[in-house]
């Protein structure tokens, strides 16, 4: 037996190491471990390691670890591993992994694992997992995990999970998972998981799941799901689902949901639902849904952005956008030209044809930078079209008795003065109940709002009627011939 009580290494490069009897490691001082080259790493035989002080592993260079035998690690102190460059695990023995105190881990670089074996993992203290990079898991055979304590899980890069055999998960604890990135699910084995304390779930980009045997979910305890970004669910095989806690589930953003096969659900306990972006859900095979508790479904009205956020609708969506930018550009051009013959060249018509070139621009923001890809960009957009556009129109207002064409303004003055005051209304109907969390409110403010702004660029048609227009043609004449001592000249 060995026994390790003080390590200092750094750095640590170009080693091989081949365990082939058992080794037993306890630390109880602080270790240092920086690895800035290759280091390969065989277990053959049992490897014991107690960890009651701190670790703080750093890896820069390439770490490959084959588990062939048993592997026992308890965590009493505090482990931070920091990952830059590339690890490959390959576990086709045992692992036990028992965490009572902390582990923080960051991945910056790519982590490949693999499972042929047994992973049992227990966390009993905290656990802190972020991703930066890309992070590839294939279980192959059984990997089963019980959190009793909070396990925190970022993932700000890609992460491919791959499930070939069994998986049981149990929650006992607090799980936090925040998706800024990539997570690919697919599923060829079994998945069981238990909630029996709280899981909050945050995806504020894409998930893609794909279920192809069976999966069984049981929540006794509370599970909180926010959809800010993408969500795909694909299910091939059978999945079972039964609540007996709480499950609110608040989706601002894509969820699309295919069962080819049977899916299972069953709520003793309460389910709330709120959508707030779009839901699609093909059932091409069987769904058995049975409520012995409280569903309760609210599906808030959407905003445009919301319509036009995703393909195929967004590629449409930037095409009327801009075409719309386009025919209001001309329309300010042909006004702006129009009050100027009548002989009202002033700074006021000036200022208008630059506030409505601003207007036109923010709404080719709005249609080319959508607010699923470019929030602020869109947002940007959304105040120019808006606010300037607005500020545009009661310009034209004040214009439209200044520099009248003809005596419409006796009528077409007060019908643009009345929908001036509806947007300015609604503009400020939509920004105030949008920010006091009324979004099916402000969605209707913004739609009202732009059938205004529809209103408004149609009166100009009224004015417009009184340009005259030429059409210049080509007219074709007969072939003229003139005689010259030179010979025939032909016109």
């Amino acid at each position: 037996m060995r026994q390790l009580t003080s390590l200092f290494i750094s750095p640590l490069s170009g080693k091989r190491l081949t365990v082939n009897e058992t080794v037993n490691i306890t630390v109880n001082e602080t270790v240092n471990i920086t690895v800035n080259e290759t280091v390969n790493i065989t277990v053959n035989e049992t490897v014991n390691i107690t960890v009651n002080e701190t670790v703080n592993i750093t890896v820069n260079g390439t770490v490959n670890i084959t588990v062939n035998e048993t592997v026992n690690i308890t965590v009493n102190g505090t482990v931070n591993i920091t990952v830059n460059e590339t690890v490959n695990i390959t576990v086709n023995g045992t692992v036990n992994i028992t965490v009572n105190w902390t582990v923080n881990i960051t991945v910056n670089e790519t982590v490949n694992i693999t499972v042929n074996g047994t992973v049992n993992i227990t966390v009993n203290g905290t656990v802190n997992i972020t991703v930066n990079e890309t992070v590839n898991i294939t279980v192959n055979w059984t990997v089963n995990i019980t959190v009793n304590e909070t396990v925190n899980i970022t993932v700000n890069g890609t992460v491919n999970i791959t499930v070939n055999e069994t998986v049981n998960i149990t929650v006992n604890e607090t799980v936090n998972i925040t998706v800024n990135e990539t997570v690919n699910i697919t599923v060829n084995g079994t998945v069981n998981i238990t909630v029996n304390e709280t899981v909050n779930i945050t995806v504020n980009e894409t998930v893609n799941i794909t279920v192809n045997e069976t999966v069984n979910i049981t929540v006794n305890g509370t599970v909180n799901i926010t959809v800010n970004g993408t969500v795909n669910i694909t299910v091939n095989e059978t999945v079972n689902i039964t609540v007996n806690g709480t499950v609110n589930i608040t989706v601002n953003g894509t969820v699309n949901i295919t069962v080819n096969e049977t899916v299972n659900i069953t709520v003793n306990g309460t389910v709330n639902i709120t959508v707030n972006g779009t839901v699609n859900f093909t059932v091409n095979g069987t769904v058995n849904i049975t409520v012995n508790g409280t569903v309760n479904v609210t599906v808030n009205f959407p905003f445009i952005s919301e319509c036009g956020s995703y393909n195929p609708q967004s590629c449409i969506f930037a095409q009327i956008c801009n075409i719309c930018a386009f025919l209001a550009l001309w329309i300010v051009v042909i006004r702006f030209q129009q009050v100027r013959d009548y002989g009202h060249n002033s700074r006021v018509n000036i200022a208008s044809i630059i506030l409505g070139f601003i207007s036109c621009l923010g709404i080719s923001l709005i249609g080319n930078f959508q607010q699923s890809v470019m929030k602020e960009v869109h947002l940007l957009g959304a105040f120019l079209a808006f606010f300037v556009g607005l500020a545009y129109f009661w310009l034209q207002a004040w214009l439209c008795y200044r520099a009248p064409p003809s005596d419409d303004h006796r009528w077409v003055g007060g019908l643009r003065l009345t929908f001036c005051s509806i947007s300015t209304i609604l503009d400020i109907a939509m920004v105030t109940l949008h920010n006091t969390g009324y979004k099916s409110g402000a969605a209707i403010s913004e739609w009202a709002l732009v059938m205004s702004f529809f209103v408004l660029f149609g009166i100009f048609g009224c004015e417009f009627r009184h340009i005259d227009c030429h059409q210049l043609t080509v007219q074709k004449r007969g072939l003229k011939t003139l005689s010259t001592n030179g010979g025939d000249i032909r016109i």
